[in-house]
């Protein structure tokens, strides 16, 4: 059956491709990371827009794998739209993992004191798989 898929599949190329608003745009040309970046403003200003929190002091946080490029100008490129969208928006990169959010929410759940030696133990545990 997996030989089946394979027949069906054909891989044509190994860099990702993204289908932005005008058609699908491939990861290897030179407007890609300008582009993406533009759509991800648009996606978050939409979002912020019917939360009707545009005009508020609100938290943006990029979060995701697409935010790890180290493509120059990317980031800015976000930031700068995003401002101009949602002039009060305090913009944040997620530097852990989210789950890490959600293992901290479940400690306060059970009533574990904040900055304790249970949040520092599951802090460190994420650390540490991350440098691995």
């Amino acid at each position: 059956m997996a030989a089946a898929v394979a027949r069906r599949l054909r891989v044509v190329r190994a860099e990702v491709d993204i289908v932005l608003a005008g058609g699908v745009l491939s990861a290897t040309e030179p407007q890609f990371h300008a582009r993406l970046a533009d759509e991800l403003a648009i996606m978050a200003t939409a979002i912020a827009r019917r939360l009707r929190v545009v005009r508020s002091e609100v938290d943006v946080v990029l979060a995701g794998g697409v935010f790890r490029t180290a493509e120059r100008g990317f980031h800015e490129r976000v930031e700068l739209r995003l401002e101009a969208a949602i002039p009060r928006a305090r913009i944040r990169r997620l530097v852990e993992p989210p789950v890490l959010g959600a293992a901290l929410l479940g400690l306060d759940g059970l009533g574990v004191r904040r900055g304790g030696a249970a949040e520092r133990r599951l802090r460190d545990a994420f650390s540490a798989r991350l440098s691995d």
